[in-house]
């Protein structure tokens, strides 16, 4: 940690000078194998939201896609740790960083506790498990004691980069100098390359001695990342302030990480959540249906049924003797002038990580790792191609991929321009299947050419 920690306090100063019915149905076991590898303007719950003694534990899933999480369901005293979070560097010394049930008992309950040594910051890592836009919510109080060591920042919020480990790329969200005051939106890309450094909040102070409520809500539009932070002591609201900055990206940091370099601090109150807009992938790919029809289902029973499995079957022959068996065949040829309509429904879980939620056909919202199926779509999403023609109906909100050629979601619509016929094959997008369970619901209507 130490290397990394010189790396961002260095590299960021040398830069200051991101037809016929078919039905198939294919029955999916579990797994059983390993894992491989409404905006407020000025008060956000004020008083009441960072004083507050916490006699219920939240609840872990309260909508579509969001989760919090007050660390009341753990085991607490040195020696604990969460179970959903993985510790990393100082974070792993659970005797200095723990769930701390003790410092702010009489008043919150449990904490996080991350107490940073000697250059060698603590770190704690959670799956963000929803894409931006959304908002991130947390209580935070900082250790009232001078520095230890030899790095000027102290608390960090960052999105870390998959698989989670300290030399991984990662954006943060906001790191807290000595001076108190934060800078926000910095990238690492990678191990060992210039960061693109932050910006410093001259207008934003996080004090330290007394527990300051966090809300940020992040947003990426045409290229350009906008983080809004508003900060809550209980006394005075600072915020919300909007700050913008291109270059870095939220598409492919998928892990909330917690840090505290040379100090203690304690986090607590902690929830994610979607904003307006974050379901905008299955809006803007709900298909165009033919005058006169209202539903999709209005169009008659569907040519074709079909389960995509999240783990797909192994192949009876060889690999190298056909297209990569994660692509499963519908059986559907479709010809120049063809169109299809697209439904889809059901849930697959993808991981064996018991901190993720299983992903709807969209995804999960941020590019997939290397080796997926169709480059830089959603993880998780429902894919398709007929032959070498990856499906495409033109649109992509994200403006980088992730919902772009080969993504087909929950509702699509596609016509086939090209000359030929070749049969669709659809996919779960992953790169690593073993672990994955469930499958996707497919209902394909097809409206020949005339």
């Amino acid at each position: 940690m130490g290397n990394r920690i010189l790396f961002w306090v260095i590299g960021v100063y040398m830069l200051v000078l991101l037809g016929g019915c078919i039905t198939i149905n294919v029955y999916v076991p579990e797994s059983s194998e390993p894992a491989q590898a409404e905006d407020e303007s000025r008060r956000v719950e004020g008083v009441h939201r960072v004083q507050r003694r916490k006699d219920e534990p939240q609840t872990a899933q309260t909508q579509q896609g969001a989760w919090s999480d007050d660390f009341e369901s753990y085991a607490a005293g040195p020696g604990t740790w969460p179970d959903q979070w993985r510790a990393d560097a100082n974070g792993e010394n659970h005797s200095i960083s723990y769930v701390d049930g003790s410092t702010f008992g009489d008043t919150r309950g449990n904490t996080l506790r991350l107490q940073g040594q000697r250059n060698w910051a603590a770190i704690a890592y959670r799956r963000l498990g929803v894409a931006p836009p959304c908002r991130i919510t947390l209580d935070v109080y900082c250790e009232d004691v001078p520095w230890r060591g030899i790095h000027s920042d102290g608390c960090l919020v960052v999105l870390c980069g998959d698989p989670p480990h300290w030399t991984q790329s990662c954006v943060f969200l906001f790191e807290q100098f000595v001076d108190k005051h934060l800078r926000i939106l910095g990238q690492i890309p990678d191990w060992g390359s210039p960061a693109i450094p932050g910006l410093f909040a001259e207008d934003l102070v996080m004090d330290v001695g007394r527990w300051c409520h966090v809300v940020m809500d992040l947003r990426e539009d045409d290229g350009t990342q906008r983080l809004t932070v508003t900060l809550d002591d209980g006394e005075t609201v600072q915020g919300p302030t909007t700050y913008t900055q291109e270059g870095v990206t939220f598409t492919s940091v998928p892990w909330l990480e917690f840090a505290m370099r040379d100090n203690t601090a304690w986090f607590d109150n902690l929830r994610v959540e979607p904003l307006d807009g974050a379901n905008l992938a299955e809006r803007v790919h709900a298909p165009a249906l033919p005058p006169g029809v209202e539903r999709i289902d209005s169009l008659g029973r569907p040519t074709v049924e079909v389960d995509i499995l999240g783990k797909p079957p192994k192949p009876k022959i060889s690999a190298s003797k056909r297209r990569n068996p994660a692509w499963q065949s519908t059986g559907l040829t479709v010809a120049q002038g063809d169109t299809l309509y697209i439904e889809a429904t059901g849930r697959v879980r993808w991981t064996q990580d018991k901190t993720v939620s299983p992903v709807d056909p969209n995804g999960h919202g941020m590019m997939a790792p290397a080796g997926g199926l169709v480059p830089r779509v959603s993880g998780g999403a429902l894919v398709g191609r007929a032959g070498d023609e990856l499906l495409d109906d033109g649109f992509d909100p994200s403006r980088v991929g992730v919902y772009g050629p080969g993504f087909v979601g929950t509702r699509f619509k596609w016509s086939k321009r090209s000359q030929g016929a070749a049969i669709l094959a659809l996919g779960f997008q992953d790169g690593c299947f073993s672990d994955n369970s469930g499958a996707y619901h497919v209902k394909i209507w097809v409206e020949r050419a005339r």
